[in-house]
Parts: structure tokens; sequence; C-alpha cells
């Protein structure tokens, strides 16, 4: 379309990363559940970070846009070759299926909205047994849970039977195929693992609580300078910790339990999860990065020099945040 690689990855995964910043029913269940909150925590502080971000993103990114680059050639390395003359009519059901399949499964219906239907179900299923026998439990496993509580794994999971079923449709050699994409993916994935290494060290060696410890032993009250210290420790946890599972359970229980203001932990929680998303954008050990830019082949320096302005503006974005917060509540 004529579009530089950077524009490119923004409205992938940097799309991505402003719905993590302003995330309401999805993908904050560990920093909720350490700081004994719930969904609906704050979350009209948290549309309200979602549609100024999102704002301010866009606007970016359609700045950039315009900067056509007609010089600028990428080879998609995961395309692959045309193996059949079939309408993508099914690989459109399979695609649809799956995008629903996520939505139920990674939505937490029971503790957001109420919506028991689903662990019900799951009960109901599981139960079910001819003389003794537990049909599903057996079939599918213990270890199966319920549509909104579901991980990695299970989407995984589906995603490898979905892939599984297309190759099939349209005659493709699945394994074929995945020897190939293992080889464009290795370098990528070598990256992820020696990020997940600084993670290890990290945790193990306890050298980042040590040093939060120093930082917020003189702090007594959750004040603007005291945010803006817990922010700035944010951003480096983030970058350290890589996902935010990790941030809420190694080392926001110690910065949550530096503040005894009833209003803390909302703020903590709103402040944790776009520090961590702002930080992604930046953070040489960010899966998004690391994954994004390989991809693309984008030289991490280059990605800085172009995305500084949005990163800063964003940045700001929740500072006026957190001081409104403060003012408010």
């Amino acid at each position: 379309m004529g579009y530089d690689k950077v524009t490119a990855f923004l409205i992938t995964f940097g799309s991505m990363l402003i719905g993590i910043m302003g995330a309401t029913f999805g993908g904050i269940d560990s920093t909720l559940s350490m700081l004994n909150l719930t969904y609906t925590s704050q979350i009209f502080f948290k549309l309200g970070l979602f549609v100024v971000s999102f704002i301010v993103f866009i606007l970016f990114t359609l700045k950039l846009a315009n900067k056509k680059s007609k010089e600028e050639k990428f080879e998609d390395k995961f395309l692959g070759t045309e193996t059949s003359k079939k309408k993508p009519v099914a690989l459109w059901i399979a695609f649809a299926i799956v995008f629903v399949l996520f939505i139920l499964g990674c939505t937490n219906w029971n503790e957001s909205f109420g919506i028991e239907v689903f662990n019900n179900f799951h009960e109901w299923l599981m139960s079910i047994s001819i003389k003794d026998f537990s049909i599903f439990s057996n079939l599918l496993g213990n270890s199966t849970i319920a549509l909104g509580t579901w991980s990695y794994f299970q989407m995984s999971i589906v995603l490898i039977v979905a892939a599984l079923i297309i190759a099939a449709i349209y005659k493709v050699k699945a394994f074929d195929a995945i020897a190939d994409g293992v080889k464009v993916i290795i370098k990528p994935a070598l990256l992820v693992v020696f990020s997940y290494s600084i993670l290890i060290l990290i945790v193990n060696s306890g050298t980042f609580i040590t040093l939060m410890s120093y930082v917020l032993t003189p702090l007594k009250k959750l004040n603007v300078l005291s945010a803006m210290l817990s922010l700035i420790i944010n951003i480096f946890g983030s970058f350290l910790h890589i996902e935010i599972p990790y941030v809420a359970n190694f080392y926001l229980p110690y910065l949550a339990g530096t503040f005894t203001e009833s209003y803390a932990p909302a703020i903590l929680n709103v402040m944790t999860q776009a520090s961590y998303g702002l930080t992604m954008f930046i953070a040489p050990t960010s899966l998004f990065l690391l994954l994004g830019l390989t991809y693309l082949e984008i030289p991490y320096c280059e990605w800085l020099k172009k995305i500084w302005k949005l990163v800063v503006a964003l940045l700001l974005v929740v500072i006026i945040l957190i001081i409104i917060m403060l003012l408010v509540l």
C-alpha cells in the first residue's frame, strides 16, 4: 500500500499496546487480584485513559502514514505460495470461530459481569458420565477450564487445531509449512528466550526489589512527588519483568505496601497497566518489539528515532491522569 514498515508496526503491534494501557475487562487479572480490586474499579479513569491515548496514537500514526515510502521494499517471509484455487470461505469461517472463542474464553465473565453460565456449563459438561466413566473429563483432561478463564495455553491449542483444519481443507502440507515457519521465527524466538533470561536473573537476585526499597523508604504519603517516583519505578519494573503478571506478583506488592491511603491501590492499578503498556513501546526486552521489529526488519534505533514523540505524548497523558486521580480521589 506504499506505507513504511514503522507505520505497519504501529497499526499492528502498537495498537495492542494502546489496548493494554487502557485495558478494562481483559489482561489485568493479576494486578486486580494483587491490589484486591474489581474489574469496575476506576473504570471511567481507564476508559478516559484509553480514549485519549487512542486519539493521540491515531493522530501520530496518520501523520506518519502520510509520509509514504515508495522505495522501501519488504518481503513477507511468512507469506507462503498458493496451493489451492478454492475460495477462502472456509478460512474466513475458521478465523471467525477462533475470534469468537478468544473473546468468550479470555473475558472473565463471572468476575467482570457476574455471568456464571460458562462456569456452570463447564461443571455440567465435566460431570457427564456413563457407568462412573466421566466422558469429557477423560477425553479432554481434568485441566480443561471454563470459557472466561482461558490463558495462552488454551489459545495455543485452538490455533493449532484451526491451523491443521485449514491445512486439510486447502491441501497444505501442514508439517512442511510449520518447519518453514520455524526457520523464519527462530531468531525472534531466541531473542524472546534472552529477554526471559533477564527476567529470571532479576527475580532470583532480588536486585530490583532491594533498590526499590531504598527509594520507597522515605515515602510516607501518596502525593504527586511519590506518585511520580512510583511511575518511574513501574517503568523500570516493566522493563525488567517483561509481562504484567510478573510485574504484579514480584514488585507491585512492595510498592502497594508503602502507601496506606485508601485510594492508593486504585491509582497504582491504573498507573501499573498504563506504564507497562507505555514501556513496551521502547523497552528492548519487550516481546512486542522483539517479535514485531524482527519480523518487519526494523532497526531498533530507527524505531526509537521515529517513535519518541509518541512515547513522550503518551507519558504526558499518563502523568496528567495520575494527577487528576490524586485530586479527585
